[in-house]
């Protein structure tokens, strides 16, 4: 199963959608600016009334101005829409991070109870990727951890806290969808890549 971790969607924490409607606003701002510009270029090709050899250069030129303010103005339309929706998208996706954030929190704090980050890198692996190691049964120390502690106390809900912190990010719009090509990433397996380290927590290992 592929989970979406929060350093896949950790740029929401820097986007701002109060700004990504300012920008909307400033492109609405020179679309109302264009078509204010239109009915003037009309005016001038409609009502100005004179006979030389330029006039046909001076119509094309005309035409050719009004038809540029149309695909500008319509341009600029387009683009404020678009940039409105991507705000409000960004809005959806920042309480949705946020409430996955407030279910890792859960989840570190069940963990807590069971088993302590050992090694640095097991300290900066994230709740998530925390709970993914303990709750195998693939190496030496996740078969200890469980020999020695009752994680079933906390398995129900960990693995819900841990669902629930992926979930957030997947199940809101995902403006971040082109950045990522639109797919979770999952958790490497290399043999590069160490697996987090636990020490097992008792009454006399427990931190206080």
């Amino acid at each position: 199963m592929a989970y979406t971790y929060r350093h896949d969607v950790s740029f929401l924490d820097d986007c701002n959608p109060a700004l990504v409607e300012r920008n909307a606003l400033e492109f609405k701002r020179l679309r109302d600016l264009l078509l204010d510009i239109e009915p003037g270029a009309k005016r001038a090709a409609t009502h100005t009334q004179w006979v030389s050899q330029n006039r046909k250069p001076y119509d094309d030129r005309l035409r050719e101005a009004r038809d540029l303010i149309t695909h500008l103005a319509n341009g600029y339309d387009m683009a404020q829409s678009a940039l409105l929706h991507y705000a409000s998208a960004l809005r959806t996706a920042k309480s949705h991070y946020s409430d996955g954030k407030s279910a890792e929190q859960t989840l570190a704090g069940l963990i807590s109870r069971v088993a302590d980050a050992v090694t640095h890198q097991a300290q900066q692996a994230g709740p998530m990727r925390q709970w993914e190691d303990l709750r195998g049964t693939t190496g030496f120390l996740d078969w200890a951890a469980e020999l020695t502690v009752d994680i079933d106390d906390i398995k129900d809900d960990a693995n819900r806290a841990h669902d629930q912190a992926s979930a957030g990010p997947i199940t809101a719009p995902r403006p971040w969808k082109a950045r990522h090509g639109g797919r979770a990433r999952r958790r490497s397996t290399g043999p590069t890549t160490p697996r987090p380290t636990f020490a097992v927590v008792t009454s006399s290992t427990r931190r206080t």
